[in-house]
């Protein structure tokens, strides 16, 4: 069907253009041209030949082709409708496409379908595909605004409580002043009061101005200080303003949680459950109806992180709580998901697990029983990798007592590894969540 097209395409194409006929036209030589093209390549030529194979033409206004013409203009047509979001088809058969690959991330035909590039793929119907991907996107989509929104709430409160402080402190202040203008204007009016006595003693004669005097001067000794800015009566505008928007982040940053690894829900089995934020897994009621592309484990009920590990030291924190079984630490890139997975160190796998409540393991082959020096349970692990040592070590995180160390001689990326593992009974100890934790 491409071959075809590609033949059609070249036979509605002008040799002068080299695009789709536009009102062709047909010479003696059985050659067909736009007729646009044909009168721009006789303009002014005495002798008029075939531009193609310069045969002499007699006739200068050649007929139209009329069957061509519909055939290209039909071409047209669906050209254009393919572009406006009409269906397209595959580029290689010419065929529907129907099928979506969860292997290769593309739309096939379905010869496709039983190609050898495709024959053992996952595939899926497009508009199950399609449906799927809306889905993931309207899910994400919702989280963000949701995330945005909780910090949107936190700074319109800290604007709040911002203006309210300021406005507390300028309402006080304003108090403060108010006292001292009062206090001054008391001043004045006692001033005054003795300038009033002092005229009208002057007035009533020299004995009674002369009995008086002592007590005026007593008074208009009293120093009168000039009026000043009583310390500190203006807005502290450093405090409010001085490095705001640095110390709302600071406050921002202590109240929002870092997690140095993120689930990759692409990664989790049917069964599990993750929280919002992606730092939490647990085994859910019942299974999810997801795509079960390539990278999800569809057996074991495990999930991997999203970002995979390379050189250098890595570590962080794992909430089992009260679960009493579990598995948790790194796998390799290439480690296998599909099917039961045996988790060892043989098959890419360095984790521990606790079964029974009690028994702890380390995930060699076969696993080691170990015997844990404390008594109590450690409720957070503490995972650390050293990836250019080839050491991957498990510690209680209440005291740092190393549990278990793998050494190895990492070839690949390692990607965090966790399981809650399959419950039977969901008390409150099994059914809780297995939480990553900001170090």
């Amino acid at each position: 069907m491409a071959l075809r097209a590609s033949s059609l395409e070249e036979d509605i194409t002008c040799s002068v253009c080299y695009e789709v006929f536009r009102d062709p036209v047909v010479l003696e030589c059985s050659h067909s041209f736009c007729r646009s093209c044909l009168d721009r390549t006789w303009d002014g030529v005495a002798v008029k030949l075939c531009p193609v194979c310069r045969q002499r033409c007699n006739n200068v206004k050649p007929p139209a082709n009329l069957a061509l013409r519909n055939i290209a203009e039909a071409y047209v047509r669906e050209h254009e409708q393919r572009q406006d979001g009409g269906e397209t088809r595959c580029s290689l058969h010419g065929e529907r496409l129907l099928l979506y690959c969860t292997v290769d991330k593309e739309p096939l035909c379905l010869v496709c379908q039983v190609s050898r590039r495709h024959r053992d793929h996952r595939l899926c119907p497009v508009e199950e595909a399609a449906q799927e991907l809306k889905s993931q996107a309207g899910d994400a989509e919702r989280q963000i605004r949701r995330e945005f929104e909780e910090l949107r709430h936190f700074l319109r409160l800290e604007e709040s409580a911002r203006i309210a402080d300021l406005r507390d402190e300028a309402d006080l202040k304003s108090v403060i002043m108010r006292e001292k203008l009062d206090h001054l204007s008391r001043k004045i009016e006692s001033l005054a009061l003795t300038i009033s006595q002092i005229e009208q003693d002057v007035r009533a004669g020299d004995v009674t101005f002369l009995q008086a005097y002592k007590g005026h001067l007593d008074r208009i000794k009293t120093p009168v200080q000039d009026p000043v800015l009583v310390s500190d009566s203006l807005i502290d505008m450093a405090k409010h303003l001085g490095n705001l928007k640095f110390k709302v982040w600071k406050k921002m940053k202590e109240r929002v949680q870092y997690n140095p690894v993120i689930l990759d829900p692409n990664t989790a089995a049917p069964w599990l459950s993750l929280s919002g934020d992606l730092s939490s897994v647990s085994y859910g009621t019942q299974q999810l109806h997801i795509p079960d592309n390539p990278e999800r484990c569809d057996v074991c009920v495990c999930v991997l992180g999203s970002e995979p590990l390379g050189k250098g030291r890595h570590s962080w924190e794992v909430d089992v709580g009260k679960k009493t079984k579990w598995d948790l630490g790194v796998a390799k890139e290439s480690a296998g998901r599909k099917g039961i997975l045996n988790v060892n160190s043989n098959s890419g796998f360095w984790a521990i697990a606790l079964r029974e409540g009690s028994q702890y393991s380390a995930c060699t082959q076969p696993w080691t029983r170990l015997q844990l020096k404390k008594k109590k349970k450690p409720r957070k692990i503490r995972v650390c990798l050293n990836y250019d040592f080839g050491e991957v070590s498990f510690y209680d995180s209440a005291d740092m007592t190393l549990i278990y160390t793998f050494k190895e001689s990492f070839t690949e990326k390692l990607i965090p590894f966790f399981s809650p593992c399959i419950q039977t009974n969901f008390s409150a100890a099994t059914s809780a969540e297995v939480t990553l934790k900001n170090l």
